[in-house]
């Protein structure tokens, strides 16, 4: 089955442990290495983690995304997930590591029960292009590579910070005042400033 339909929703209920969405399951192949799943995608009490076994790394998903306590695993490294339509957490979290890298874009609410979470509180870019959002984490994040703030808002919890761990001048990219960290940013900053 492909769900190349925009109105297709792929929905997990209650996967079985370590579940992954495979290639066929989440949409097609728009490239060598990119996947588009043009519908929604639900996942419910378990966990998914996307299919990276083959040379696919860039996943793109144009509907909605929606995590109902449960996981959503980025996979093997250096993979990149593209979110275009409305996001809801309650309560779920995104399971991570310092090479992955997430783009919010496209439009729809974000909406959550306390917060995005990201289970290893760390990703490698965090990329944040969707005008008159705010995505709220639910604990601190490290970003390691690159802070993108094309629009949109990120706001840390209370007591909580976003800490860009990058030093060199491309690691934060953008800002305006539509586009922002409403909380408390930490930036590395270059060894040689004065």
């Amino acid at each position: 089955i492909n769900y190349l339909d925009t109105t297709a929703e792929l929905v997990y209920d209650s996967p079985s442990p370590n579940r992954i969405a495979t290639l066929n399951e989440f949409g097609r192949d728009i490239s060598a290495s990119d996947i588009l799943m043009a519908g929604s995608v639900r996942v419910r009490n378990g966990s998914v983690r996307l299919d990276t076994t083959l040379a696919y790394k860039n996943f793109t998903i144009q509907g909605s995304l929606a995590l109902q306590n449960s996981t959503l695993d980025f996979g093997k490294d250096s993979v990149r997930l593209r979110l275009e339509g409305a996001i809801s957490f309650n309560p779920s979290a995104f399971k991570t590591n310092s090479t992955h890298s997430l783009t919010i874009a496209g439009t729809g609410a974000i909406t959550d029960s306390n917060g995005i979470n990201f289970t290893t509180k760390e990703i490698g870019r965090l990329i944040m292009q969707r005008p008159n959002v705010e995505l709220r984490l639910g604990d601190s994040l490290l970003v390691r590579t690159q802070l993108g703030l094309q629009n949109g808002v990120i706001t840390p919890a209370l007591g909580r910070a976003l800490i860009l761990t990058n030093s060199h001048d491309t690691s934060l990219v953008g800002g305006s005042f539509s586009s922002f960290v409403n909380g408390t940013l930490i930036r590395e900053l270059p060894p040689n400033l004065p």
